[in-house]
């Protein structure tokens, strides 16, 4: 998404308002694109339903953990899980 930015950015006046205002626009845009993938990357790595209300899957989830927490039962805590391949910068993700 940096790159989409970073090769979109001097082509439009404006900055990045002007930038994320294309997203209104109909048709194909790479930006457009690349926000569907991180939405989806998210929604998948919290296991949410995209078809069901997010706010409530938000709540079930905090709720959960909450009730893991007070119960005494580990939490993993925010960020990469034990075990999974850490991103490094101009590794090739974006």
């Amino acid at each position: 998404m940096r790159r989409i930015r970073a090769d979109a950015l001097p082509k439009i006046k404006g900055g990045l308002r002007a930038l994320y205002r294309t997203l209104e626009l109909p048709g194909k845009n790479p930006l457009k694109d690349a926000h569907a993938a991180l939405d989806a990357a998210v929604l998948d790595a919290y296991g949410f339903d995209p078809k069901s209300d997010l706010l409530a899957q938000l709540l079930a989830l905090k709720l959960d953990v909450a009730s893991r927490i007070a119960a005494g039962q580990p939490v993993t805590a925010p960020g990469i899980p034990p075990g999974r391949a850490r991103w490094r910068r101009g590794a090739g993700r974006e």
